[in-house]
């Protein structure tokens, strides 16, 4: 009996030990990293945490979503703002935008809403104020003016937005659980109860979920596509668009390696993300700074099939940048974001 006991116990714990690699494998974490460069680099200092940037390739104006989010957990100002970055000069600086919305504005994930002739509103995802809400503005003339809050029970923990037209978008909730342990749960077994939201300008409703961590969301050519990067399960999952009811039909997935964070869709169709390529590591990295997170910009090309071409761009041990969150390219320059630094990352692009 004793003997039986001891087995049971002995396979037990072999099986627990098969299960932690098992997951840590698909959570890349035994994965070697060896530097991608593309190009020279320019270290903008002075913002800390651009998360997300969006530009605007009719008037060469990027805008970054700035946030402190040590700050914010530390209990202090969260020091948030729109600035902008002008990529029509040779030394830009960035210059804040005032919203309007006072000193707790927590921005997170940001888009561009185009009209005809360039850029005519910034939709922002907004965790100030202990709220979490999507805020509307218009552009003109180069300054923000605040259109519209919106906040809804289904808004739960967003991420990052996609403008369609008017005040209708597609916003991405994270986590399905509204409390920190559940969250946790979901981050660490992996489990999919995240989705997306759709506002049709009047109410939100649930157009996709089971979605492992849906982090960054962006709208493909002429709008009959919307892809999702599923973080936790490091791939980017691409719906068909009916544009009048806003539904949602999944594609097809796109396994890319690793953790896929924001993602932005140039001209000619490209996908730019920026990703963590060492979930595990980035995790250590929000809890403090000491800790390193290996960077990764991955660009997806699309075939004539409908399939995808995965190019690693670049690729950092987390020495010079840690935590990548977004990656945007335009003409010859490619600006890539984090969570957490206190700087962005301005790259000219070797031909």
């Amino acid at each position: 009996m004793k003997s039986k006991t001891i087995l049971l116990l002995v396979f037990c714990g072999m099986l627990a030990v098969a299960l932690v690699v098992f997951r840590l494998h698909s959570l890349w974490h035994f994965r070697s990293i060896e530097p991608v460069v593309p190009g020279d680099c320019t270290v903008v200092s002075g913002l800390v945490g651009v998360e997300d940037i969006a530009v605007d390739p009719h008037s060469g104006l990027a805008y970054l979503s700035v946030c402190d989010r040590r700050a914010v957990a530390a209990g202090q100002p969260p020091n948030g703002g729109i600035w902008v970055y002008d990529l029509n000069v040779n030394d830009p600086v960035p210059l804040q935008l005032e919203t309007g919305l006072g000193d707790d504005f927590q921005p997170h994930g940001i888009d561009l809403l185009f009209g005809p002739s360039g850029a005519v509103g910034l939709f922002v995802v907004n965790h100030g104020q202990g709220r979490h809400t999507v805020e509307l503005f218009d552009i003109n003339g180069g300054q923000l003016a605040h259109r519209k809050t919106v906040q809804d029970p289904l808004i739960v923990s967003p991420n990052d937005v996609t403008a369609v037209a008017g005040n209708r978008f597609y916003v991405t909730n994270d986590h399905g659980s509204h409390g920190a342990f559940g969250k946790t749960l979901e981050d660490y077994l992996g489990l999919k109860r995240s989705g997306v939201v759709y506002y049709d300008g009047n109410r939100c409703r649930n157009v996709a979920g089971g979605i492992g961590y849906a982090n960054g969301i962006a709208l493909g050519p002429g709008g009959s596509s919307v892809y999702v990067c599923a973080c936790s399960e490091g791939t980017v999952r691409e719906y068909g668009r009916d544009a009048g009811s806003g539904a949602l039909a999944l594609k097809q997935t796109v396994a890319c390696g690793t953790a896929v964070d924001n993602v932005d869709v140039d001209a000619s169709g490209a996908l730019w993300i920026g990703a963590h390529p060492k979930p595990l590591k980035f995790a250590r990295h929000a809890r403090s700074a000491r800790h390193r997170s290996p960077s990764e910009v991955i660009r997806l090309t699309p075939r004539p099939d409908g399939t995808f071409e995965q190019q690693t761009v670049y690729l950092d041990d987390g020495n010079q940048l840690s935590g990548c969150s977004v990656a945007v390219a335009f003409r010859d320059r490619l600006l890539v974001g984090s969570v957490f630094e206190p700087f962005f990352l301005d790259w000219r692009l070797n031909p």
